[in-house]
C-alpha cells in the first residue's frame, strides 16, 4: 500500500513531468522516497470532466514505480493514438488517476465456469494474454459490461482478437487488484 504522501508524491511528480514535456523541459528528478524505488507497474488516466484524454499502463513490474509512472503519464498525454496530444491548457484543469497495479496472478481452471468463479467483478482488474496481444480492463471499468463474461469479450475486443479468445486453451488469464487515486 502506497502511503498518502507518496501518492502525492506520484501526482506531483506525473503532472510536473507532463508540465517540462510541454515546455520542452527534461524531467528534473530529485528525492526519491525509497518505496516508490521499487520495481513496480503503474496504470495513469487523464481526464478532463470525466471525459478520458489518455489511459496507458504497464501491467507487469519491469521498472522503478516512479519511473513507470513518469513514462506512462507522458505516453497517456502525448502518444495515445485515440485521444489528441494534451495541450498546455487542457492539463491546467485535466485530473490524473494514477492505478497501481497489485497482487497479479495468473488463473488456472478446468472450465469457464471454474475461471469464472475466480474473477470478482468490480474488485479484479483482467487481462487476457494470447499470442503476442494483450488487452486489459481495470477494476473501475466493470460498469462497461453486464457481466464477467461480457467484461472477457470486451478484453479480447480492445486487445484486437475474436471476442472470444478468451475461452482458448491457449489464452492466457490474469487478475489483478490496483490501488487508484486521483489529483483533483
Amino acid at each position: 500500500m502506497v502511503s498518502e504522501e507518496n501518492k502525492r508524491f506520484l501526482l506531483n511528480l506525473a503532472r510536473k513531468a507532463l508540465e517540462e514535456h510541454l515546455e520542452g523541459k527534461e524531467s528534473d528528478i530529485e528525492d526519491i522516497p525509497d518505496e516508490l524505488k521499487n520495481r513496480g507497474a503503474s496504470f495513469i488516466t487523464i481526464k478532463i470532466n470525466d471525459e478520458n484524454l489518455g489511459s496507458i499502463g504497464t501491467l507487469f513490474e519491469h521498472q522503478e514505480l516512479f519511473l513507470d509512472v513518469i513514462e506512462n503519464a507522458k505516453i497517456a498525454a502525448f502518444e495515445d493514438k485515440r485521444f489528441a496530444p494534451l495541450n498546455i491548457d487542457d492539463l491546467k484543469i485535466a485530473k490524473i488517476e494514477i492505478s497501481i497495479i497489485k497482487n497479479i496472478k495468473k488463473l488456472s481452471y478446468e472450465s469457464e465456469v471454474e475461471l469464472l468463479d475466480q474473477i470478482n467483478k468490480g474488485i479484479n482488474g483482467v487481462i487476457v494474454r494470447h499470442s503476442v496481444r494483450i488487452g486489459t480492463l481495470l477494476p473501475g471499468e466493470w460498469e462497461k459490461a453486464d457481466n464477467k463474461i461480457e467484461f472477457l469479450q470486451l478484453i479480447c475486443e480492445k486487445a484486437g482478437l475474436d471476442k472470444d479468445a478468451w475461452k482458448n486453451p491457449n489464452s492466457e488469464i490474469y487478475v489483478y487488484e490496483t490501488e487508484t487515486f486521483t489529483d483533483n
